[in-house]
């Protein structure tokens, strides 16, 4: 008996995981992290990949005054030049996981588990 519900299922809980990953990493930083202004002090290209990509390095000071270093995710684009400075989000106990406010991927984490489940419901329900 074979079963067109099984990879429509599977499918799309490879589109949930990925999202619940990013809520996971992005969530506790909105709510319980605390901000500073960084300031980009190096941009690093990654030339050696099929898909190439920039990442931004960033120097912030935090609240209890330590300075701390975060690299932003890999884009096809700089986040920033050198010098420029951009609002830093960071949980104080772990400073160097900070992320910049252009970084985060709530809204599109939100809309893949709306999507991801929608189609699971579907599937089931009207089968």
């Amino acid at each position: 008996m074979n079963n067109p519900v099984a990879p429509v299922v599977l499918i799309s809980v490879f589109v949930l995981i990925p999202c619940g990953a990013l809520l996971w990493r992005d969530i506790p930083l909105r709510r319980r992290g605390l901000t500073a202004e960084g300031t980009c002090v190096a941009v690093h290209h990654n030339l050696s990949s099929a898909k190439p990509s920039v990442r931004c390095e960033f120097e912030f000071t935090t609240a209890a005054g330590q300075v701390a270093r975060m690299r932003t995710t890999p884009h096809n684009r700089p986040l920033a030049a050198v010098g420029e400075t951009r609002t830093v989000h960071y949980l104080p106990r772990k400073p160097e996981k900070a992320r910049i406010a252009q970084d985060f991927s709530i809204g599109g984490a939100v809309f893949g588990l709306v999507v991801g489940m929608a189609v699971i419901a579907l599937t089931v329900f009207l089968r």
